[in-house]
């Protein structure tokens, strides 16, 4: 039997999204490579917070410093950097990291 096929998250998706404007800048399967590096440097960002004593709008600082920390580390050699929106995938991230902020006014953006 075929192995099932997992849908993509909302934050995979997100990141498709958001880095389809520059996807001509980067052959096929490095684009492919690209996306997953980007989805693992926003969901390995907030593995090492201290949730319990932060309010939200310290978590998602925190949470931006690390993402957008290697994010930056990492592809700060491409010049096409700086075109990428990446509001959307942070936010999804933030979403699926911190669910209970969910529901939260600044997230329902």
């Amino acid at each position: 039997a075929a192995p099932p096929v997992r849908e993509a998250t909302l934050l995979q998706l997100a990141i498709a999204d958001a880095l389809k404007p520059i996807s001509h800048l980067e052959q096929a399967e490095e684009f492919d490579k690209l996306k997953f590096k980007v989805c693992t440097y926003f969901t390995k960002a907030g593995r090492s917070l201290e949730v319990a004593s932060k309010s939200f709008i310290q978590l998602a600082n925190d949470f931006a410093d690390m993402a957008f920390g290697s994010i930056f580390t990492a592809l700060g050699d491409k010049d096409w950097l700086a075109e990428v929106d990446f509001t959307v995938p942070f936010t999804a991230a933030l979403r699926e990291r911190f669910p209970k902020f969910a529901t939260c006014r600044i997230l329902r953006r």
